[in-house]
């Protein structure tokens, strides 16, 4: 093809557009610095606004990833010996440590956590600096290496001063730090991808790093005397029973994670229809049919405790200030110290949701336990056509609390004592 008919070609198709031909080198000169600028965005810069359009569940899960990727790791320097120790067991060799001022650390880097005061020995750089283009399979696989290493050398310590307060000791190897950073850092590709930051081929590098296998999960349905035993913990001690029996039996009743509890609104309880409306892992809004003696104290209890608008929150401190997510971590701390088949197993929140789905499977099947537990119905097309329905999931929380539900008139279970 001739150049006049190039220059023809594009001389039409500046018309058509409005446009001056006369303004074709000013607008190539800007889309020239449009593209430089483009690939000049570093990991530290693109990472906080990667983090905003995540919702709060996912960004709690991402920021740490995200961080060490920024900002690298470093120790004080009487933990070096230990970090050098347990890194020398994945085969990762520590580098010369050099000291640094902590706060001096990447200071334009705004992931969203403070740092440490004081000296400290720096373990691994981070890639905070790196444009993303420059971001290769090789500089992941070293982070997600260190990922590893990191959490393994902070099970270490929490080992330790577990097995000074005679509890249990965990031993992880930081897999599950390992799985995160790298469903993280895909994540963040895929983004910068769309952007046009980084081109697909570029994001698709995260790809050729390996997920570790997971080990096989401890959690299982609890016996019967394990459920009395961890309700008479729960419901006897601490600084607050009353709050955190509530906690108890609504993830036991409704099998619902620490998102629903987090979340629920007093607008969000049906006493009409004995259900729960839940908003849990990834914005996911669910129906939830539960037992009528839950619904009531949950309403009785947000209102004793200062809840008057349909947006106020259910769970509340003594004071009325909203539940945060620490109180998790005062009550379950508090049953596995006093239980040590708890304390073996993680006993958290988590674990009363296994076990609710699991008695409600042993009910009504695994299509019943499936909805009575949010899981995605999508992974097989006949579950579109044989999943649960609500009515059915009412009836077999009647059969498990042994309270007639609205919903499952047919079934009128004998009155339960205890939960």
């Amino acid at each position: 093809m001739s150049a006049e008919v190039v220059l023809q070609a594009v001389r039409v198709l500046l018309e058509s557009e409005g446009l001056d031909p006369a303004e074709l080198p000013d607008l190539l000169r800007t889309a020239a610095n449009g593209a430089n600028a483009t690939q000049g965005v570093t990991v530290a810069e693109f990472a906080p606004k990667f983090l905003e359009v995540l919702n709060r569940g996912t960004q709690r899960t991402y920021r740490t990833s995200l961080r060490f990727l920024c900002d690298g790791w470093s120790v004080p320097a009487s933990e070096i010996d230990q970090v050098r120790e347990v890194a020398a067991h994945f085969g990762a060799d520590v580098p010369p440590a050099r000291r640094l001022q902590r706060v001096e650390r990447l200071p334009r880097v705004k992931v969203g956590f403070s740092r440490a005061e004081g000296p400290h020995l720096l373990v691994y750089a981070g890639c905070g600096d790196m444009p993303l283009r420059n971001l290769g399979a090789t500089d992941l696989a070293l982070a997600a290496k260190w990922a590893q290493v990191r959490a393994a050398v902070m099970q270490a310590q929490r080992d330790t001063r577990r097995r000074k307060a005679g509890r249990e000791v965990m031993r992880y190897d930081g897999r599950g730090a390992k799985e995160t950073f790298i469903a993280a850092v895909r994540s963040m590709l895929t983004h910068a991808a769309g952007d046009g930051i980084i081109s697909r081929p570029r994001a698709e590098a995260s790809r050729t790093l390996q997920k570790p296998q997971r080990l096989q999960p401890k959690r299982r349905m609890l016996t019967d005397e394990e459920v009395q035993a961890s309700w008479d913990v729960t419901r006897l001690g601490g600084d607050d029973p009353r709050l955190d029996a509530l906690l108890y039996r609504f993830h036991v009743g409704s099998g619902a994670r620490r998102e629903g509890a987090l979340n629920l609104r007093l607008c969000d309880i049906d006493l009409r229809t004995s259900c729960l409306r839940l908003d849990e892992k990834g914005s996911k809004v669910r129906r939830q049919p539960v037992a009528l003696s839950l619904v009531n104290d949950l309403r009785a209890f947000a209102e004793f405790r200062g809840a008057t608008g349909p947006d106020d929150k259910v769970f509340r401190f003594k004071n009325g200030r909203t539940m945060t997510e620490r109180r998790y971590d005062t009550w379950l701390r508090r049953v596995q110290c006093q239980l040590p088949w708890a304390d073996a197993m993680g006993f958290d929140a988590h674990t009363l949701r296994h076990h609710a789905g699991s008695v409600i499977e042993r009910i009504a099947g695994k299509a019943v336990a499936k909805r009575f537990l949010g899981h995605s119905s999508t992974a097989d097309v006949t579950d579109s056509y044989t999943g649960a329905s609500e009515a059915e999931v009412a009836a077999a929380v009647a059969i498990m609390t042994q309270e007639p539900h609205p919903l499952a008139p047919s079934i009128q279970p004998r009155p339960l004592r205890g939960l």
